[in-house]
């Protein structure tokens, strides 16, 4: 049996008998927490990557009820650019799902200084015209 399909019989297993699984997890948790512990700041320090993922994922989630597919389906339809600035969203660019913060409605994705703009002036859009006024008329 291959590699693939040893993890391919695995997770076909556990999707058969997942409440199974977590209990067997629980019990092994409760029989020893400091060993869990233990064992997930091990696995944490040894796949850092994953780690990250996982807590973007979970973020996302929580606070937006998105997946990361959902944001990058929304940043394709941007052309790949910040919906803000239009400054393309590549090479390490810090994506920031916007939402409206009276409703949560996600809005679209921006970089991380056009979010951090919106909420300086609290998504108020006659605070971005004063400013954009400002700048006209200030400007050489």
């Amino acid at each position: 049996m291959t590699v693939e399909n040893s993890r391919a019989a695995s997770r076909r297993y556990y999707a058969r008998n997942r409440e199974a699984m977590q209990q067997r997890a629980l019990n092994l948790y409760y029989a020893n927490p400091a060993k869990s512990h233990e064992q997930s700041r091990a696995w944490k320090a040894a796949n850092p990557e994953k780690t990250r993922e996982i807590r973007r994922r979970e973020h996302l989630k929580r606070k937006y009820g998105l997946t990361p597919e959902q944001v990058a389906d929304t940043l394709r339809t941007q052309g790949g650019a910040c919906a803000g600035c239009r400054e393309v969203l590549a090479g390490g660019k810090k994506v920031c799902p916007d939402h409206d913060h009276q409703t949560g409605a996600f809005r679209g994705v921006l970089c991380h200084g056009c979010n951090a703009a919106l909420g300086l002036v609290k998504d108020c859009p006659e605070t971005l015209r004063r400013l954009a006024n400002y700048l006209q008329r200030t400007s050489a």
